[in-house]
């Protein structure tokens, strides 16, 4: 990369947060856009190598999902996934109760009122690419979210909201 070279938007890593800040420039109309990682390929992907690509969104239950956020599942896939509920109220109650509380409310009712529409995006964006299958579909069980990497590395973790 030439050393002059000019950026109207510089990201600073490569995990699911930072390349959905890279689009989202685009969309806004950020000409160049530059994406900086120093983790080597095989540890990339942010929190979400550690969370194993699972996010908490406000839906149904699976058939819901199976509309729009999940939309690609074979039958054999959504026989094995067991996945309850997640409705506002619960996911409210969970956050101020992890963080005691110390959330704004406001803040967290956007947070919280956004996120499937959040999902749909980062869906239609490929910002969800990371993972080559789906999280909730795990021999080790409905509770464990795990995902295999492009680099063939697997990461799971356990989740009693799964």
């Amino acid at each position: 990369m030439p050393q002059n070279d000019v950026f109207d938007v510089i990201v600073v890593g490569a995990g699911n947060a930072a390349l959905c800040a890279a689009i989202s420039a685009k969309e806004q109309g950020a000409a160049k856009v530059l994406v900086l990682e120093k983790a080597p390929i095989e540890e990339r992907g942010g929190n979400s190598l550690f969370t194993a690509g699972g996010f908490r969104f406000v839906h149904d239950g699976l058939d819901d999902l199976r509309q729009d956020i999940l939309d690609d599942l074979s039958p054999a896939e959504a026989e094995q996934i067991v996945l309850p509920t997640l409705k506002a109220e619960t996911y409210m109650h969970d956050l101020m109760h992890v963080t005691e509380h110390n959330s704004e409310e406001p803040l967290a009712e956007l947070l919280i009122g956004r996120s499937r529409d959040t999902m749909r995006w980062m869906r239609r964006n490929g910002a969800c690419s990371l993972q080559t299958g789906h999280p909730w579909t795990c021999p080790r069980g409905p509770s464990t979210c795990c995902c295999t990497w492009p680099n063939g590395r697997e990461s799971c973790s356990r989740s009693p909201r799964f």
